[in-house]
C-alpha cells in the first residue's frame, strides 16, 4: 500500500498557494478608474461545497488567461442538483459524485458529450481527541456516545455517503460509537469540528491540506480507500458556451491536475 505523508504533501502546498482568491468588482473598479464600463462575459459555475477553495483557485489562474468573470456557488451535490432542476441559470456543475451528473445527462439537462471526471476525492478523519496522526488517531472514533462525531447528511453530500460506507466497514459496536451531528454539507461538517460543536469529524482530505497542520487542533487520519466506494466527482456543461468548453479544458490541464493532487485529491483515469 501507498504511503501518505501529511508533512510532505502540504509542503507541496505552499501557504501563499492556498490563500483565497476572493474575486469582486472593487478591485477591478479601482484599476478602471473612470474608464468606460466594459463588463466580462459570466460564467457561472455550481460547486460541490468540498470543492469550493479548490475552485477559485482553478477559477483565479482561468481568469487570468480568459475575458471572462468566474462566479462560483457551492453548495451539497444534492441541493445544487435541485436548483438545477428547478431552472437555475448555472453554465457548469461541478458534483461531489457521478450519479447527479449522470441523472441530468439522462434527463436531458446537460450539453452532450461534455460529462467528465475530474477529480476523485478522499475522505479523513479529523479528531480534536488526539495527538499523533495515523492509526491512533483512528482510535479516539471508539471512545462512546459521550462523544461527538460530524458527518455530512448523505442524502445530500457524497462525502456524507462515504462515510456511512466507512463506519459501516470499520463495524463500530453501538456502545462504542460517537454521537452523531449530520451537517448538511461538508464545509458545515468541518465548521462542526472547527468551532468545537463535535469532537472530531468525517471531512474531505483536501479541506485538511488546504489549512496549516499547525493550525488544525488534534490528529488526522486519513481514512483507507477500500472502506468505501469511490468519490467520483464528475463535472458537466450545463449551458453552452465557448468560456465553458475551455473552462473544463483547463479543469483538465496539466498545471490544474497536479494542483489537484496537492490539494488531496487523487486523478481519475475514465469517466464511466
Amino acid at each position: 500500500m501507498t504511503s501518505f505523508s501529511f508533512s510532505s504533501a502540504q509542503s507541496a502546498l505552499s501557504h501563499s498557494t492556498i490563500k483565497r482568491f476572493f474575486r469582486t468588482g472593487l478591485l477591478a473598479g479601482l484599476l478602471l478608474g473612470s474608464a468606460p464600463a466594459c463588463a466580462q462575459p459570466l460564467l457561472r459555475i455550481a460547486v460541490a461545497s468540498n470543492f469550493a477553495e479548490a475552485s477559485e483557485h482553478i477559477a483565479a489562474g482561468f481568469e487570468q488567461l480568459n475575458a471572462v468573470t468566474v462566479q462560483i456557488s457551492s453548495g451539497s451535490t444534492g441541493k445544487l442538483y435541485a436548483q438545477i432542476r428547478h431552472g437555475a441559470p448555472y453554465d457548469i456543475f461541478l458534483a461531489a459524485d457521478a450519479a447527479r451528473p449522470q441523472r441530468l445527462e439522462a434527463e436531458g439537462e446537460t450539453v452532450p458529450g461534455t460529462r467528465i471526471t475530474y477529480a476523485v476525492g478522499r475522505l479523513a478523519l479529523w479528531s480534536r481527541l488526539g495527538r499523533r496522526d495515523g492509526e491512533a488517531c483512528r482510535d479516539t472514533i471508539r471512545q462512546g456516545p459521550q462523544k461527538t462525531l460530524a458527518v455530512a447528511n448523505p442524502a445530500l453530500a457524497p462525502y456524507g455517503l462515504a462515510s456511512e460506507q466507512a463506519l459501516r466497514q470499520m463495524n463500530l459496536a453501538q456502545s462504542n460509537e460517537p454521537r452523531r451531528v449530520v451537517g448538511e454539507n461538508i464545509a458545515q461538517t468541518w465548521h462542526f469540528v472547527a468551532s468545537g460543536a463535535a469532537d472530531m469529524g468525517l471531512v474531505a482530505l483536501s479541506q485538511v491540506l488546504l489549512v496549516d497542520r499547525a493550525e488544525l487542533d488534534g490528529c488526522i487520519w486519513m481514512v483507507p480507500a477500500r472502506l468505501h466506494d469511490p468519490i467520483a466527482q464528475q463535472g458537466v456543461i450545463l449551458n453552452d458556451s465557448p468560456h465553458a468548453r475551455a473552462f473544463m479544458q483547463w479543469l483538465q490541464s496539466k498545471e490544474t491536475t497536479t494542483r489537484l493532487q496537492d490539494m488531496g485529491y487523487a486523478l481519475p483515469r475514465e469517466t464511466p
